[in-house]
């Protein structure tokens, strides 16, 4: 009788779960957003926008409505006028492949879209990457990813900083500033 009791409690929490999940899963209803057509594919959400190239795919982790990071013209602006850009990142920040990713899908949309001369750094020594140390100082443009109890996105001189507590808001930045740059987000 008694693992009867605990059979049917073990079923029951694991009913509960899973309805708890699918309750609270955060799904756009509407796969449109800004006249763009979203679609998902392998986990991402795929949308095609014009550019100088023509019409081109772009793969991204986020639906636009999911996205709560604001990117100010002044970031924006910064961006497009710089024609060399550092990526600069703590490497001990906790999940960091969280980091990694967000770098690399900004810099392929900078180098392949903008003609951008990106280039990485670390801001301090690191035995998992031989990227240089580097601050931001000088003339180029520094985006950094930085963990923080704050989460905010603010630019001072030309260091745009990208802090939070959770190293998977560093892709939504990311993807919030290519958004930005394409015209998806006004």
């Amino acid at each position: 009788m008694q693992k009867t009791l605990v059979s049917v409690f073990f079923v029951v929490i694991l009913i509960a779960s899973t309805a708890g999940f699918v309750v609270t899963f955060r799904q756009p209803d509407n796969t449109s957003y800004n006249d763009y057509e979203f679609e998902q594919r392998d986990g991402q959400w795929v949308t095609e926008v014009e550019t100088s190239f023509g019409t081109e795919e772009f793969a991204f982790y986020s639906h636009p409505l999911n996205l709560d990071v604001v990117v100010s013209d002044d970031i924006l602006q910064s961006i497009r006028t710089s024609p060399n850009i550092v990526l600069l990142f703590d490497p001990n920040i906790t999940d960091i492949h969280f980091v990694d990713a967000a770098r690399f899908q900004l810099k392929q949309y900078l180098v392949t879209q903008l003609g951008k001369n990106v280039e990485h750094a670390v801001t301090m020594n690191s035995t998992l990457y031989t990227f240089p140390v580097q601050q931001c100082s000088g003339e180029k443009l520094y985006i950094i990813y930085s963990s923080s109890d704050n989460r905010t996105l603010t630019m001072n001189n030309n260091c745009i900083t990208m802090t939070s507590y959770s190293s998977s808001d560093m892709l939504q930045y990311s993807e919030a500033i290519i958004y930005r740059l394409l015209g998806v987000i006004a």
